[in-house]
C-alpha cells in the first residue's frame, strides 16, 4: 500500500515540476519580448532624434549660407547630440552634406539645393531640391 502511496505523490511531483517550468519559460519568452519592445522604442527615438538634429544642422547651414556664400560648414552641438555640416557645390548649385549622431548612432544626408540671389543682390534665397539620407 505504502508503494502505491509514493508513486501517486512521485508523479504528482512530476506535474508540478512540468507545470511550473513550462510557466517559467513562458515567463521568459515574456519578458524577452518586453525587453525587445523597448529597445525597439528606443531606437526608434533615438532615429527621430537623428533626423530633428540632421534637420536643424541644414537650417543652420542654409541661415548661414545665406549671410555667407563662401561658408564652408562646421560642427553643431545640441543637448541631444551634434552633427557636422560641409558645404560644398558653387554658385547656384550646393551641396550640404550633414552627419548627424545621437549617442553610438550616426546618420549621414546629402541635400542639394538652389542658393538664389535676387536682381539687386540683397537677398538670398535657398530653396532645397533633394534630401537623401545615405
Amino acid at each position: 500500500m505504502e508503494s502505491l502511496q509514493t508513486k501517486k505523490g512521485v508523479a504528482a511531483l512530476m506535474t508540478v515540476i512540468i507545470v511550473v517550468a513550462m510557466v517559467l519559460s513562458i515567463g521568459v519568452v515574456i519578458a524577452q519580448i518586453g525587453i525587445n519592445e523597448l529597445v525597439f522604442g528606443l531606437q526608434g527615438d533615438r532615429s527621430d532624434q537623428l533626423l530633428q538634429i540632421a534637420d536643424s544642422c541644414a537650417d543652420e547651414g542654409y541661415y548661414r549660407l545665406k549671410r555667407d556664400q563662401g561658408y564652408s560648414g562646421g560642427t553643431v552641438t545640441f543637448s541631444e547630440g551634434s552633427c557636422t555640416l560641409t558645404i560644398s557645390g558653387s554658385e547656384p548649385n550646393r551641396i550640404l552634406t550633414v552627419s548627424a549622431t545621437v549617442e553610438e548612432l550616426t546618420r549621414d544626408f546629402t541635400i542639394n539645393i538652389d542658393a538664389k540671389s535676387n536682381i539687386a543682390a540683397n537677398a538670398r534665397g535657398i530653396d532645397v531640391t533633394n534630401w537623401l539620407e545615405q
